[in-house]
């Protein structure tokens, strides 16, 4: 039971220094920075499959928080960016739909 609870302080305790680390490796873009983390992140993934003893998936929980705070940094810069002009375009005609309605209510 207890092994199970430091596979999970573990990771969340490797999002922590990812996300401190991920900041600075958005300096140098968002797809080196994904490509940077893409062969740890799966060797983490492969590591963990494999893993003989405890210590081993201590490891590979540790370097899976990390690579994945990583990843979740660089990914949410890239999916703001399209989905900002959709989302104000759909509040626009929400906006719109409402005030035709509202103006069919009153006569």
């Amino acid at each position: 039971m207890q092994e199970g609870s430091w596979v999970a302080s573990l990771s969340l305790l490797g999002a922590i220094f990812g996300c401190l680390v991920g900041g600075m490796m958005l300096q140098l873009g968002r797809k080196m920075s994904l490509l940077l983390v893409a062969l740890p992140f799966s060797a983490s993934w492969l590591l963990t499959v494999f893993a003989q003893r405890v210590e081993m998936m201590y490891s590979t929980s540790f370097i899976g928080g990390f690579c994945s705070a990583v990843t979740l940094l660089a990914t949410q810069v890239i999916l703001n960016l399209p989905f900002v002009s959709i989302l104000i375009r759909l509040s626009v005609v929400h906006k719109l739909r409402v005030v035709v309605l509202c103006s069919g209510v009153r006569e």
